[in-house]
């Protein structure tokens, strides 16, 4: 049940790339901090490039991403230890607010083979 609702916030995520679509938020209430995020439809096998950039999304905080197309994708999530998260096969679609945790980051990372 907690790797959907990290599966639902990592799909969120994609909304930095897209370019026509839904208002998507995340909330960050885990301990750690995301540094970056990656993004590949899931026909692809390559990454894109971090779609957070220079900016992270500190626990406690919130990012807002705009027009989200939708479809299916893989996300890629690593967290200030270095953690990796990968969530595959994500289908994006409709506007919603999604909330990462504790648990459900810790669930994925132990789920994820990197």
């Amino acid at each position: 049940m907690k790797l959907r609702v990290a599966f639902a916030v990592a799909a969120a995520c994609f909304a930095l790339s897209a370019s026509a679509g839904s208002q998507i938020q995340i909330h960050n209430q885990s301990s750690w901090t995301i540094n970056e995020l990656y993004l590949s439809p899931t026909s692809v096998e390559e990454w894109g490039p971090d779609q957070l950039g220079e900016n992270v999304v500190e626990p406690g905080q919130y990012v807002d991403f705009s027009s989200v197309p939708c479809g299916d994708y893989d996300i890629r999530l690593v967290d200030e230890d270095g953690d990796v998260c990968i969530v595959r096969d994500v289908r994006l679609c409709d506007d919603a607010a999604y909330t990462l945790d504790d648990d459900d980051l810790l669930d994925c990372e132990a789920n994820t083979d990197e």
